[in-house]
């Protein structure tokens, strides 16, 4: 049984709170790559496209907040964390399973919304303080690079096996000997059934076998209000200086989003298939070198400064990439396109395992679920404004400088780039308040303190 607040856990313990990021990112492989197609059944306008993907990232700030932050303030005796993670996980598979049968796109766009409720309900606003409360500080930075290693299997396994038959059918034969049914499958339908069947996995892994420690904390009980909400997540300024560093990963991690699989099929023209093994060799490339190397140095290097290069190194890419598509090679060969797919994809990973561990770095074990509230509500509003302000930058772009009925998915690169150097300067400023002694490692001062005393199987 695995139970939290110990100072130092099994690594077991850990590669198993790390597997549900396989699930959540197998999932949102489903939102970014599978999703577009979905959707470009009934519409086909970009920023459109765009606006219902960010549906996600709206319930990132209405729901995994204030599900993070109640976290804080409830026992039961299923935990604190692990009620909503159950009933999220439930809705979660129910509704994947009838996504691909929508028969037209309000439909669909009340179908999505709901498994995104579910999603958010379940992951991103209880897991992370349920895993930190698993894994101590010291062995942090390797459990982070576990997660990005879960994460890009996940992505390894969907190009690889799924997203590459989105279009074909597969004809079934049920039935008894003297009753045989015909029935045909469609990968597009294979793809959402998987993600739910692993869903279903994770519900009985964490359900059955992590057990949470009771914390004594004078934030138990406490009922929710509006104002009390806002001074507890917004009221120090540490937790403040934490929701820059919130802004600089999303610049990090901002790519193109739902567009990308249609910059690679209809602006580059490579088919789906070939869009799935991209993402298969990028993915082991990441996975046997960056992984690994990156999860090492988290635990060993200052992380702040590990993710200040890798931030540079991210714009930097963005901005030869577009230059190197927009002058030298505007219809590229496959290598070239999996080259500059690879050195992003190991700069994010590197990026991200460098600072989910030091997020919490910073933030006392009761209140991992305050501090996640304000983080997924800044998350979200930058995430929407930003994937928003992205498919409407193409949509313009391609209006004034492209012919009538074609976009340029690639200038969104343009706005990621300037985007970036925003983000540098935000964790420059982070790292400067750091120096001034205005950030306390919480984190550290609780590892070196007494161990609380937890019932063990």
């Amino acid at each position: 049984m695995i139970v939290t607040q110990r100072k130092r856990v099994p690594w077991l313990w850990v590669v198993l709170m790390a597997v549900p990021f396989f699930s959540d990112t197998f999932v949102e492989q489903c939102t970014l790559q599978a999703l577009p197609f979905t959707l470009k059944k009934f519409i086909s306008n970009p920023a459109l496209i765009t606006f219902v993907g960010s549906f996600n990232i709206l319930f990132n700030f209405l729901v995994g907040p204030f599900v993070a932050y109640k976290s804080d303030r409830i026992w039961t005796r299923f935990g604190r964390r692990k009620p909503f993670i159950i009933g999220g996980w439930i809705g979660l598979a129910s509704a994947l399973v009838f996504t691909p049968f929508a028969p037209n796109f309000w439909v669909l766009v009340v179908v999505v919304v709901v498994y995104l409720f579910f999603q958010d309900l379940a992951f991103s606003g209880p897991y992370n303080p349920l895993f930190y409360e698993v894994v101590p500080l010291p062995q942090r930075g390797r459990a982070a690079a576990f997660n990005v290693f879960m994460q890009n299997i996940a992505g390894l396994f969907f190009s690889a096996f799924f997203i590459g038959h989105f279009d074909e059918v597969f004809h079934l034969g049920l039935g008894l000997s003297w009753l045989h049914v015909p029935v045909s499958v469609t990968g597009e339908q294979v793809i959402y059934f998987t993600a739910s069947a692993i869903v279903v996995g994770m519900l009985l892994l964490i359900g059955l076998n992590v057990k949470e420690t009771e914390v004594e904390s004078p934030l138990l009980g406490e009922r929710f209000s509006l104002r009390i909400f806002l001074k507890s997540v917004f009221g120090e300024k540490q937790w403040v200086l934490i929701y820059f560093l919130i802004f600089s990963q999303i610049v990090l991690n901002q790519g193109l989003n739902q567009l990308g699989p249609l910059l690679i099929t209809e602006q580059f023209g490579f088919s789906k298939q070939m869009l799935g093994y991209m993402g298969f060799i990028s993915g082991m490339l990441r996975i046997l070198v960056a992984i690994p190397i990156a999860g090492i140095f988290a635990d060993k290097v200052d992380r702040v400064r590990i993710f200040q290069v890798v931030l540079i190194l991210a714009t930097l890419h963005h901005m030869i990439y577009w230059t190197f598509i927009h002058f030298f090679a505007p219809h590229p060969t496959f290598w070239v396109v999996v080259g500059f797919d690879i050195a992003g994809t190991f700069i994010n990973a590197t990026g991200n395992i460098a600072v989910w561990p030091l997020f919490f770095d910073f933030v006392p074990r009761d209140q991992m679920g305050t501090v996640t509230a304000g983080m997924g509500f800044v998350r979200g509003i930058v995430k929407i404004v930003v994937m928003n302000f992205v498919g409407v930058w193409i949509a313009l772009y391609s209006k004034f400088l492209m012919p009538p009925g074609t976009y340029d998915y690639m200038s969104g690169f343009l706005c990621t780039s300037l985007l970036g150097v925003l983000g540098c300067a935000a964790s420059f400023y982070f790292m400067a308040e750091r120096k001034k002694g205005r950030v306390v490692e919480y984190g550290r001062l609780e590892q070196e303190g007494p161990s609380p005393s937890a019932e063990t199987e």
